[in-house]
């Protein structure tokens, strides 16, 4: 009879090694995709995604800010995120969200939104996002 103790640690040994590696693998953002530096668990969850999007318009990251947007308007659309001022002009258009902070979201899993609510300044304010190949995304007013 083979000792059960043994034998598990021997295939931790083996296949530990090839798990963390593919682990790591995944983490890595793409250069190509602003959003994939941050987790699926964070991008499936609509109220972090959604926060995740008002510190975007805080740093003023316009990659970011344009990867949470379901649909960029035709007015930004146009600009040159490679450009400092189209970039500025670009997050300028959010300005709205700096600083806001999500005390609530509800999903309406069957059609695919969420209403998140958040705190600007004192106040509550309303937002709809929607969910786009697993990722949640601003809808717009």
């Amino acid at each position: 009879m083979i000792p059960k103790v043994p034998l598990v640690a021997f295939v931790l040994l083996v296949v530990w090694p090839v798990w963390s590696t593919a682990s790591a693998e995944e983490k890595k953002p793409d250069p190509k995709d602003p959003l994939s530096k941050f987790s699926d668990e964070d991008l499936a969850d609509p109220g972090i995604a959604c926060q995740k999007f008002f510190e975007a318009v805080g740093s003023e990251d316009a990659d970011v800010v344009k990867a949470f947007l379901a649909e960029c308007p035709k007015n930004l659309e146009k600009l040159d995120l490679k450009k400092k001022e189209d970039r500025a002009q670009f997050v300028k258009a959010y300005a709205a969200y700096k600083g806001a902070n999500v005390t609530k979201s509800q999903r309406i899993a069957a059609a695919g939104v969420a209403q998140i609510t958040y705190d600007k300044d004192g106040a509550e304010k309303t937002l709809r996002m929607q969910n786009v190949g697993g990722r949640w995304k601003y809808v717009g007013d």
